[in-house]
C-alpha cells in the first residue's frame, strides 16, 4: 500500500490515490463459535449490564480477499466459503453450504456464488450493483434509487430433504423449483420469476395429522406482487384450493389479498 508522508498535515494526501496498490488478506479455515471477538464487550471502567449474547451459529468460514489497481481505481476480489453451517434452532437440520465470489472494478459490484444442503441440488445465485466507492464512503450510505439486478434459480429438484428441515414432517415425495429476480431499485424491488412446487405425498410424524396428497403450488412474482396462480390439493380425499395476491411493495410487511 502506498504511502506518501511529506504532507503530513494533509491526511488526503497520505495515500495517493494514483499509484499502484496490492492486497492480500486471507482468513483460513475458521469455526463461526471461536470469532468471540465479534461478540466481545467493548472495554469500559465500569461496563453497563448485557443481556446474555445470543448463540452463534455452528459452521467453519474460510475467506481471501485480493486487490490491486489504484486508490482511484482499486480492483478487488473476495472468495467466501461457509461448511457445515448450522443455525442454533435448527441443530439437527443437515449443514449447509455456501461459496460466494464478489468482483468490485469501475464502481461495479458483482455477485455470484451457490448455496447447498446434502441431497439437494445447488441454488445458484448471482447479481451486481452500482457502487460508486468514494461517494458511500463519504456519505456512508447506498443511494436508495441504487439500481438492482439480481438472479436465483433452484432447478428441478427432490423434496426428499425436506423432513430433515422440518422435523415434523415424516415424508415428502415430489419436487420443487425455484427462478426468480429482482430488478428494479433498493426503494423500489421489481420482482419477477416463478415458483413451482410438486409433491404427490406428504406424510407427519404425528399419526394423528391426516396426509396431504397431490399438493400442486404454481407461484408467480411479477412487480411488486406474489400472484398464487395455483394452490390445490386433498386431505384425506378432500380437496382444496387458495388463490390470491401478497403484495411485495414493502417486503419486510407483505399485504395479504
Amino acid at each position: 500500500l502506498p504511502l506518501d508522508l511529506r504532507t503530513p498535515e494533509n491526511p488526503e494526501t497520505l495515500l495517493p490515490r494514483d499509484v499502484p496498490l496490492e492486497a492480500r488478506l486471507r482468513l483460513d479455515p475458521v469455526a463461526l463459535r471461536d470469532l468471540t471477538l465479534l461478540r466481545a464487550p467493548f472495554s469500559s471502567p465500569a461496563p453497563l449490564p448485557r443481556k446474555k449474547a445470543a448463540p452463534l451459529p455452528e459452521g467453519i468460514v474460510a475467506a481471501e480477499l485480493t486487490a490491486h489497481g489504484t486508490l482511484a481505481a482499486p480492483v478487488a476480489d473476495l472468495a467466501l466459503q461457509l461448511r457445515e453451517f448450522r443455525l442454533p434452532e435448527s441443530a439437527k437440520a443437515p449443514p449447509a453450504a455456501l461459496d460466494a465470489a464478489l468482483h468490485f472494478e469501475q464502481n461495479r459490484l458483482t455477485l455470484s456464488g451457490t448455496a447447498s444442503v446434502p441431497d439437494v441440488t445447488p441454488l445458484r445465485f448471482s447479481g451486481e450493483i452500482p457502487l460508486p466507492l468514494r461517494e458511500v464512503l463519504r456519505t456512508r450510505r447506498l443511494d436508495p434509487a441504487t439500481p438492482l439486478k439480481l438472479q436465483a434459480q433452484l432447478p428441478p429438484t427432490s423434496a426428499a430433504a425436506i423432513p430433515r428441515l422440518a422435523p415434523k414432517l415424516r415424508f415428502v415425495e415430489g419436487q420443487l423449483a425455484l427462478d426468480a429476480t429482482v430488478t428494479g431499485s433498493l426503494e423500489r424491488p421489481v420482482f419477477g420469476g416463478e415458483i413451482q412446487i410438486r409433491l404427490p405425498a406428504i406424510r407427519f410424524r404425528d399419526a394423528n395429522l391426516p396426509g396431504i396428497n397431490n399438493l400442486t403450488v404454481d407461484l408467480r412474482l411479477e412487480g411488486d406482487r406474489l400472484q398464487v396462480r395455483r394452490f390445490t390439493g386433498d386431505v384425506s380425499g378432500g380437496p382444496f384450493s387458495l388463490g390470491g395476491n401478497v403484495g411485495l411493495s414493502t417486503p419486510a410487511n407483505p399485504e395479504l389479498d
